[in-house]
């Protein structure tokens, strides 16, 4: 079980008890956190970044806004983001502001 509070993610077992706990200094407010891949990968929505990270807490990715990155996806998702569903494997569809967008 995942549970978020401010930038810290606290991860328990099927007894609840806790047993990692992870803080990512680069955000302030984790969002939202997207359980995608079987390798214990997660991707975390927070202000302003999209961070994939290991079960662990090690980053393995960052997405921020840019202008320049031909890949606009995480500019659409920040700016919109209102809530997901997570489908099938590692498919998920963004509920937007102003329109549904597909990942």
């Amino acid at each position: 079980m995942y549970l978020v509070e401010g930038n810290k993610l606290y991860i328990y077992d099927s007894n609840f008890n806790l047993i990692q706990t992870n803080t990512y200094p680069t955000i302030t407010t984790i969002k939202d956190l997207l359980y995608l891949e079987q390798g214990s990968n997660f991707i975390i929505i927070g202000d302003g970044i999209i961070i994939k990270s290991s079960f662990t807490g090690r980053v393995l990715d960052e997405r921020r806004p840019s202008t320049i990155d031909e890949d606009q996806s995480p500019n659409k998702i920040l700016a919109g983001y209102k809530s997901r569903y997570i489908y099938d494997y590692n498919q998920v569809i963004f509920n937007m502001d102003n329109e549904d967008s597909y990942f």
